[in-house]
């Protein structure tokens, strides 16, 4: 799972995709990229444009599920503690949601994998 929050962490997820490329030939692994914007701010033209080209260079694989930007999430990290002590908050909310669709894709793979196997 690659957060990307700005166009500037884009431009190296380029060397990160080739490094885990590699690493995924060498050792024949299966592995599944995932992305998930953060620090999204819809209706911003930088957040809209970038989801765009998040979209474009992930294809599926960019999640549905976006991190807003969120005082609830930079107060948590002030304070070294995780936005699950924060329930009520939108960035609670946005987290949960991405678990669960991380959760719900990973067992898709997981199955189409495991339907692969057998035949």
């Amino acid at each position: 799972l690659i957060p990307v929050s700005t166009w500037l962490a884009l431009t190296g997820i380029g060397d990160l995709a080739e490094v885990l490329a590699e690493l995924v030939r060498e050792f024949n692994l299966n592995v599944t990229i995932f992305a998930v914007q953060t620090f999204f701010r819809s209706g911003v033209r930088e957040s809209e444009s970038l989801r765009e080209r998040l979209k474009s260079d992930f294809g599926t694989n960019l999640l549905n599920s976006t991190i807003n930007l969120n005082t609830a999430i930079s107060t948590a990290t002030a304070e070294g503690r995780p936005i699950i002590d924060y329930p009520n908050t939108a960035g609670y909310v946005d987290y949960a949601r991405l678990a669960k669709e991380v959760a719900t894709r990973v067992a898709k793979e997981d199955k189409a994998a495991r339907k692969v196997r057998k035949g």
